[in-house]
């Protein structure tokens, strides 16, 4: 499979169709994928894979028509044939933290991606943007959360009865890739990892591994050897994985005793690059090689889109028997439909977040397939930066509950293997039927089960009725003229979202309610407001709610939300601006709730431009509480248009399976939308067929002249 030439015939096999619409993404080398539209970049990086170790002591040329040139000054070397570099013809790649600060943080634009001509100069054997990543947490203003109720008995994942066994070992280091961690706080300072090679405060790099005074850990920004926490939010998850326990002072972690690595690789501000996170996890590798008992790895951030260099560096860190535990973010997304990176990589143990009814959190992302356990995420009380203690949610707090029981577990047992101890932490959950079809296994983390091997295997998802559906049809519904002279309600960018009580109750997926939330980038909830940030859209709209036009929305000056509210109906109007491109064309919504429950949205644009540039940018579609059934009208696609009306009417009975019939099947580059595929790329093949716009999965076997090709 490594060639294909034009005398080369591909063959199709249809095993089984159930989709109306389907696109299969079937990868033949390493190379970058879909969906980076909404995704945020260093501008001119790239982080690429070479067969060899770069040299950076001489100039990387190519002599191969449509490669990209490297000069030596573009280029850093992260490790292990990985390296960013920087295209831009007036800043060279990344070398110190202060050079990191004048960096352009910009969208993701397919027709500026350099990884095509990257690829073809045949030493790079993989590329993708130096992705923006951030921290997976949410701030939380209930003041009702009790400190540390995820170690509870009766609401969190059983801590005290585990620590009948064990409370944890010295011998045993979690690397904590991060924020950093104020290695000073009174809670955390015994539990630290410290170099056995390094000289501390010498000013010499004692052990010759590119970083001075690493003495408990590094900060990938710049290779400092200094990973004090300048954030927070690493420190907090520390705190969760080992705040020392049984000490007089502040809070016990899961593990009362064990040695946490600090990787920082995220800012003040919690963002990092792609690049510095691949660092952090080499360092890690690194020292598991040279003999530190490196058993866990806690990941609690997210962002961008695959990267192939990200999963290299993930599949060295679990080849060498490292846990990677990750959050699965807190975009209320179905990871199944629209993976999040990394818990998305294979060989990560994914953590979605619950509240203190065990209820999946509002803000967490989820997955019947893709997203492994569940774990305490709201309101978690913990360290903090500066030596202090603070109250954070979201799934960045439910994954060092599931680090630090691997921590506990490799104490109790340490010579069980990283395979096994996945293994007994899935059948060891409590399972819990509101997580049933939300996380893989239907359970949570119960750690006294987990400590004490007991476990029942976990069985075979089932099919989970959908007591409603929304049927999607076409609409001409006449738009109310009065909505452009209403007053505005709500004019913001991010987080001032607008509760609006209706005059009427309505039915929504099976309940009935009193109130909506409207949020300025185009999506009313329904039964909750949500708490983070929703400017980035999703394949499919946020858990309870209607996606009237979900995108990056801002509004100021005449633009703004307005609302005419009516005995039986309610109308609500957007007149915004897409965040990137201001002044370059109006968006207006128009979304009208009906008594009887049906759902009508209407939009249109300005200005040819805007409308081309959101047909990449923004879903139509509405999802219900349960977080398992939605129906998806448009995604980051051309059926987002000027003048366009659709309805959402509300069925109670089911959806009903589609007939299909294919009409057209075509291959496809995914990043030119090219017929033709070049070698070593990946490729699309998509079914187009009549019936209802509803996408299943199904299961389709590629062969290319005999040959089957694994998708």
């Amino acid at each position: 499979m490594s060639s294909v030439n034009s005398s080369t015939r591909l063959v199709i096999y249809i095993l089984k169709v159930t989709a109306l619409l389907l696109i299969v993404t079937v990868s033949f080398a390493a190379s970058p994928e879909l969906g980076f539209a909404q995704h945020k970049v260093h501008q001119d990086q790239y982080v690429v894979e070479f067969s060899q170790q770069p040299k950076t002591s001489m100039a990387l040329g190519s002599s191969v028509k449509g490669a990209v040139n490297i000069m030596a000054h573009q280029l850093r070397d992260l490790g292990r044939n990985t390296a960013v570099i920087s295209l831009s013809p007036s800043t060279s790649a990344l070398t110190t933290s202060a050079s990191q600060s004048t960096e352009k943080i910009v969208a993701y634009e397919a027709a500026n991606d350099a990884c095509i001509g990257l690829l073809k100069r045949g030493d790079v054997t993989s590329c993708s943007p130096n992705y923006v990543l951030s921290v997976n947490d949410t701030t939380p203003n209930d003041p009702q959360f009790s400190s540390l109720w995820g170690l509870s008995a009766s609401k969190g994942i059983n801590a005290p009865r585990a620590w009948d066994s064990s409370t944890g070992s010295e011998e045993i280091v979690v690397a904590v890739i991060d924020t950093g961690v104020d290695y000073q706080h009174q809670d955390l300072a015994q539990n630290m990892w410290t170099n056995p090679w390094e000289v501390a405060g010498d000013g010499v790099d004692n052990d010759g591994n590119g970083y001075v005074d690493d003495i408990y850990g590094i900060n990938a920004n710049g290779r400092s050897g200094n990973p004090l926490d300048d954030n927070g939010h690493g420190t907090h998850c520390a705190g969760t994985i080992g705040g020392r326990g049984n000490n007089g002072v502040g809070v016990s972690g899961v593990n009362w005793n064990v040695k946490i690595m600090a990787l920082k690789f995220l800012t003040a501000t919690g963002s990092g690059s792609l690049s510095a996170a691949i660092e952090a996890i080499n360092y890690m590798v690194d020292m598991k090689l040279k003999g530190v008992n490196v058993r866990v790895s806690s990941n609690s951030w997210g962002g961008g889109g695959f990267s192939q260099s990200l999963a290299n560096a993930i599949k060295r860190a679990v080849d060498n028997g490292i846990v990677f535990v990750a959050a699965a973010g807190n975009e209320s997304n179905n990871n199944d439909s629209n993976p999040s990176y990394p818990a998305g990589y294979d060989g990560t143990v994914s953590v979605a977040a619950i509240d203190q009814n065990r209820n999946i959190a509002s803000f967490s992302n989820y997955g019947a397939s893709s997203v492994d356990i569940a774990a305490p995420g709201v309101g978690i009380y913990s360290t903090y930066k500066n030596g202090g203690y603070a109250t954070l949610s979201g799934t960045s707090m439910a994954t060092p509950h599931v680090s630090g029981a691997f921590a506990l577990i490799f104490a109790a047992h340490p010579a069980l293997s990283a395979t096994d101890a996945i293994s007994r932490l899935y059948d060891s959950g409590l399972a819990l039927a509101n997580l049933s079809g939300v996380v893989r296994t239907s359970r949570m983390l119960e750690l006294a089960r987990f400590i004490n091997n007991e476990t029942a295997p976990v069985p075979a998802p089932s099919p989970t009725p959908q007591p409603c559906s929304f049927t999607v049809n076409p609409s001409s519904f006449a738009t109310d003229s009065g909505l452009e002279s209403a007053p505005v309600i709500l004019q913001a960018d991010e987080f001032n979202f607008k509760e609006l009580n209706l005059p009427f109750s309505f039915p929504f997926s099976g309940s009935q309610y009193s109130s909506i939330t409207i949020s300025p980038n185009g999506v009313v909830y329904v039964g909750r407001t949500p708490q983070a940030m929703d400017y980035q859209n999703a394949s499919t709209a946020p858990t309870s709610a209607i996606a009237a036009f979900h995108a990056d929305l801002i509004m100021d000056g005449d633009l703004g939300v307005r609302t005419v509210v009516e005995s039986n109906r309610v109308s609500i109007y957007w007149l915004a601006e897409h965040y990137f491109m201001r002044g370059k064309g109006r968006i207006a919504v128009r979304l009208v709730i009906n008594e009887s429950g049906l759902i009508e949205d209407y939009l249109s644009f300005s200005t040819a431009e805007i409308e081309d540039y959101m047909q990449a940018r923004a879903t139509i579609g509405v999802t219900g509480p349960s977080a398992i059934y939605s129906k998806t009208y448009a995604y980051n696609d051309n059926k987002i248009r000027n003048g366009l009306a659709v309805q959402f009417a509300p069925s109670c009975s089911g959806p009903a399976d589609p007939e299909l019939k294919i009409t057209a099947v075509k291959v496809r580059d995914p990043r030119t939308g090219d017929r033709e595929v070049s070698p070593g790329n990946k490729f699309e093949i998509v079914f187009s067929s009549s019936g209802l716009g509803q996408s299943i999965a199904t299961s389709v076997l590629v062969a290319l002249d005999g040959k089957v090709c694994q998708g």
